[in-house]
């Protein structure tokens, strides 16, 4: 048997475009004060609120072309809570226990020593979970509000590419931060012995990008990344530490004025424009 198609059949066409409308043309424009023009009024206020200069904006037209698109599609992070609700969430984040931290660990051996305090590795007894507690006096200079923001973020702050608060203690004039054992070390000491393949390095990057990310859609900024504060786990975890700079923005104060961290570990544009 054989089977035929009609010359009808074998013709395929394409027909005429229909119900066609022109809805955003958007050229780059140095006469404008976004450095743009035909920008959709939802962009342009988008554009006014993420802090990008019309000097970047001449730089990456594309880049803040796309980031304009993406944020317009409704892509965009949770407002930032209110100072007082962030205050009393914190407030619940900070709970000293006053009694000796020393009683709930065995196995405790001094792991390293800095300008803020001492580290130690040890056994939690109630479950054998490997700790690490970091303890420091507590004199008349002693900074109380940044700890407990310290504490806090990192209380609040619960990821698997973050490291855990466990537990805060106070006894006799010295504060102990009980946390995970990260125990693989520091970035910065990996990368000074060890030159990283292409595919580690990759994956460094994704770990700590979903560390930021989670820390970003709720409105904190770690303001002090560098390879110091990048842990590697034994089994290869990867986890951000040390949020003594860490910030909460909130309705009220949506920005930061001020300048904390590295500059070394800095992009420009906050050494240039610290506003």
């Amino acid at each position: 048997m054989t089977r035929s198609l009609s010359k009808k059949h074998d013709e395929q066409g394409i027909s005429l475009p229909y119900n066609l409308q022109h809805i955003t043309h958007v050229q780059v424009d140095p006469s404008d004060s976004t450095g743009f023009s035909g920008l959709p009024e939802e962009w342009r206020q988008i554009l006014k609120s993420s802090g990008i200069g019309k000097e970047e904006t001449m730089r990456n037209p594309q880049i803040v072309l796309d980031i304009l698109e993406f944020r317009s599609a409704g892509c965009t992070r949770p407002a930032p809570p209110r100072a007082k609700d962030f205050k009393a969430a914190s407030k619940d984040a900070v709970q000293f226990k006053l009694e000796n931290p020393l009683n709930h660990i065995k196995s405790l051996k001094k792991a390293g020593e800095g300008s803020s305090g001492s580290v130690y590795i040890g056994d939690r007894l109630s479950d054998g979970r490997r700790i690490a507690l970091k303890r420091l006096e507590i004199g008349k200079q002693t900074n109380i509000p940044a700890l407990e923001n310290e504490i806090a973020m990192m209380a609040l702050s619960k990821h698997p590419n973050i490291t855990e608060c466990i537990q805060t203690f106070l006894w006799e004039r010295e504060l102990w931060i009980m946390m995970e054992a990260v125990e693989g070390g520091a970035l910065c000491d990996l990368i000074t012995n060890f030159c990283l393949e292409e595919d580690i390095v990759a994956y460094l990057c994704r770990e700590v990008a979903l560390a930021l990310s989670f820390l970003h859609t709720r409105s904190r900024i770690h303001r002090d990344i560098k390879s110091d504060n990048i842990l590697i786990g034994l089994d290869g975890s990867v986890k951000l530490a040390d949020f003594g700079y860490c910030v909460q923005l909130t309705e009220e104060a949506g920005r930061r004025n001020s300048l904390g961290g590295n500059p070394y570990w800095m992009g420009p544009p906050p050494i240039k424009t610290p506003n």
